[in-house]
């Protein structure tokens, strides 16, 4: 299944360049950390970002949805380092 290879490969095997493989160019995030994210390379920096800050960070994918067009995700993170 597609968004399980890309919660591997870009979250946690760090492929962020493998992002463009799965996100359309004009992929919007929406995301409730209120930050705009546009297309892949966007996605692939916020991805360095966030793991950067939050090492410890676990990403599950919990429920795949609508014949594969929406996905329900949840993370769990240790403390934040200092960046």
């Amino acid at each position: 299944m597609a968004v399980r290879r890309f919660v591997q490969q870009v979250w946690h095997g760090g492929n962020v360049s493998a992002a463009e493989d799965f996100l359309a160019p004009d992929f919007v995030s929406h995301n409730t950390a209120d930050v705009i994210v546009l297309g892949a390379e966007q996605y692939g920096q916020a991805v360095v970002d966030c793991r950067r800050a939050f090492p410890d960070l676990t990403v599950t994918l919990e429920d795949v949805f609508a014949a594969g067009t929406g996905s329900r995700w949840a993370a769990s993170i240790g403390e934040p380092t200092r960046v």
